[in-house]
């Protein structure tokens, strides 16, 4: 009997989750990358990996792993140095066409056998209620280990002291609580937040994309082993609270060493600056008035003067959340 005539059909297949990962010197780190991904529990994925001038042998290595695995993509070398956030911005833009699912990885982690299903069936979920034409952004908790893989901290947000999950656009803008490599996006996001503008960080931009126009949401719970080594491009820094047992250690770090952390701080807020100019232009009038003001307002900072940056700088980079020693040191060094 033919079960077509009841109306059954088979089970729709595992959807491809297509991973992105930026690659640069990561000889030593990446086996046990791919690895990890080898032990996921949803098999059905495709890494697209694009080298950025590596000179430790990386691409060669990169070559034999996909001669092995068919689900690895080396992209073509296009002979352009383009650092990290390009590097992603390319693959954003270009890798996986066809994807209906993506994530960012890094060569230097290694992934939690669950966490490409539990991502993907916690965002599913999401689009269930909200539907697939919204732009949707899953992101987790790592867990925090040094080189060797030995645990340093259990939670990834409690030890880098985040902040709150949930926060207006403005707020998102100033401070980034997504970490790439714990990402899981649609397709509805990467076609809204293309193209990547330029020397704007992937994991940053996604996600105010997603706060602008369409969802976030958090699992919590670790599915990244986040390796900390001295080639890390941003890494975990860890945050005291400012309490008082360790307040004096604070307010030390926030003046000393005083033009070294200067220059730090006033890159971020370049950075910052730089990802609300990209918002303004990108998403032009889809944002509320409220939101194109903060945006402007933040933007214009690195053209201020000394008196009215400080200001400016007390006024709309604030992150409740992050308390006012965080916030005090900001304004003194930016």
């Amino acid at each position: 009997m033919n079960p077509a005539a009841f109306g059954s059909r088979s089970p729709e297949p595992d959807p491809v989750i297509d991973i992105l990962c930026a690659t640069w010197n990561g000889a030593a780190y990446l086996p046990a990358f791919v690895e990890s991904l080898q032990r996921q529990t949803h098999p059905a994925w495709r890494l697209w990996v694009r080298d950025d001038g590596s000179t430790d042998g990386t691409v060669a290595l990169l070559a034999a792993l996909a001669a092995n695995d068919p689900r690895i993509v080396l992209l073509p070398a296009d002979g352009e140095r383009l650092g990290a956030a390009g590097s992603f911005g390319r693959l954003w833009e270009r890798g996986a066409p066809d994807a209906r699912y993506l994530a960012f990885a890094d060569q230097d982690d290694v992934w939690m056998p669950h966490k490409l299903a539990r991502s993907l069936a916690r965002l599913r979920e999401e689009e269930a209620w909200c539907g697939e034409e919204t732009p949707v952004l899953l992101h987790t908790d790592l867990a925090v280990v040094d080189e060797a893989l030995r645990p340093l901290a259990p939670s990834f947000r409690a030890y880098a002291g985040l902040g709150a999950l949930e926060a207006p656009l403005a707020e998102r803008v100033a401070h980034n609580v997504v970490t790439g490599c714990t990402v899981l996006a649609n397709a509805a996001l990467r076609a809204r937040s293309v193209p990547l503008p330029p020397d704007v960080m992937h994991d940053a931009w996604v996600a105010c994309v997603a706060v602008a126009c369409g969802r976030t949401v958090h699992l919590d719970e670790p599915t990244v082993a986040y390796r900390q080594h001295g080639g890390n491009t941003i890494g975990a820094r860890r945050e005291v609270r400012p309490w008082w047992p360790t307040a004096w250690p604070a307010l030390w770090r926030a003046f000393f060493p005083w033009r070294t952390r200067q220059a730090l701080v006033r890159r971020q807020v370049a950075a910052v600056a730089r990802l609300a100019e990209a918002l303004l232009t990108q998403l032009g009038d889809e944002l509320g008035a409220h939101d194109r003001e903060r945006l402007r307002a933040i933007a214009a900072l690195p053209r201020l003067s000394l008196l009215p940056r400080k200001v400016a700088l007390w006024q709309q980079l604030r992150v409740p959340s992050r308390g006012w020693l965080h916030h005090l040191g900001l304004v003194l060094r930016g």
